[in-house]
């Protein structure tokens, strides 16, 4: 472990102060240019190695911030704020069994309302909805800004019903939020009836209004949902280019739900950028692969997106074999 003996200077607790400030406003060329002054005059601290980490996760440069975050827990496993950032780390990965024991270790060090709504939010990706809502319970009476996690737990939980009524709240507070706007216009679609839905798009077609994202996709959902893929087929081509990525893969995974691997094919090749770190996302796409004889093509992406992410020199080499057998 690391031990500074140093006694800290006036100008390096502002630098430090600055960091923080910098990084919380996702200012990242100030950020930068501030953690160049500290490795100089602060290389050890961990407050220093600490930003560094924070920095790496916010410019998306996660590969990188791996073997430092594992330097880190080693040098300073004692800093709650260390195992915080580890978590941050491993949720962006999407390795939300080794987020949630971050998260869990930097809350028994020393309990911090944040770490426990990352530790909800990590808890509600892996499925553990009951875990989820207690952690979530615990701050959000205090803070409200949780409601949208609550919101998104009572979603994956089925409640819908629910989900709407804790958005309704939350935007009680913040009525200027968009995305919680938006979420809520989307789950309120979600709620109709697909009779019901469907009147509502084809009466804003008639209008010649514009149909709101949200409730176009959960339209386009219901469609595959219901079977009705002749009709979705025919608008595919229209809808590769012009939905946000997020809604495209929404569709992709409804798709391959629906056994049509060439339509799920499509859209996951879409959205890879987005999704090429999930094993089962990946896993998913391999199968739609082989069902559709699209493997060639995936050989193409796989090769694009190996040097940013080496992982999928491994899988290529196993689907040639594959093809060769």
């Amino acid at each position: 472990m690391y031990i500074s003996f140093m006694v800290e200077s006036p100008t390096i607790n502002a630098m430090r102060r600055n960091l923080r400030q910098a990084l919380r406003r996702r200012h990242l060329e100030d950020a930068a240019a501030i953690l160049e002054r500290l490795r100089l005059e602060d290389p050890i601290s961990v407050e220093t190695r600490g930003g560094e980490l924070e920095f790496l996760i916010l410019s998306g440069r996660l590969e990188e911030a791996l073997p430092l975050a594992r330097t880190l827990e080693e040098n300073f496993p004692a800093s709650p704020r260390i195992h915080y950032l580890v978590g941050r780390l491993h949720y962006q990965r999407r390795d939300y069994e080794k987020a949630t024991e971050s998260f869990r270790e930097s809350t028994a060090l020393a309990a911090h309302w944040k770490t426990r709504q990352w530790l909800g939010k990590s808890l509600t990706q892996l499925g553990r909805f009951e875990d989820a809502e207690s952690t979530l319970l615990e701050i959000v009476e205090e803070h409200p800004n949780v409601l949208t996690d609550m919101a998104w737990l009572y979603e994956r939980m089925g409640e819908i019903p629910r989900a709407i009524r804790t958005l309704e709240k939350y935007l009680e507070f913040y009525p200027e939020d968009e995305f919680a706007g938006a979420s809520l216009q989307r789950l309120r679609a979600r709620s109709m009836d697909r009779e019901h839905l469907i009147e509502e798009v084809q009466t804003l077609k008639e209008l010649e209004e514009e149909i709101p994202e949200t409730v176009h996709a959960e339209y386009l959902l219901s469609i595959i949902e219901s079977g009705d893929i002749p009709q979705f087929r025919k608008m595919m081509p229209d809808l590769k280019t012009r939905l946000p990525e997020k809604t495209l893969t929404s569709l992709g995974w409804s798709c391959h739900r629906a056994r049509t691997p060439d339509l799920a094919f499509e859209l996951f090749c879409r959205v890879f950028g987005r999704n090429h770190r999930s094993p089962k996302f990946l896993a998913a796409l391999e199968s739609d692969a082989r069902r559709a004889g699209r493997i060639p093509e995936l050989l193409e992406l796989y090769r694009e997106f190996a040097p940013k992410y080496p992982p999928l020199y491994g899988r290529a080499k196993s689907l040639e074999r594959r093809l060769r057998s």
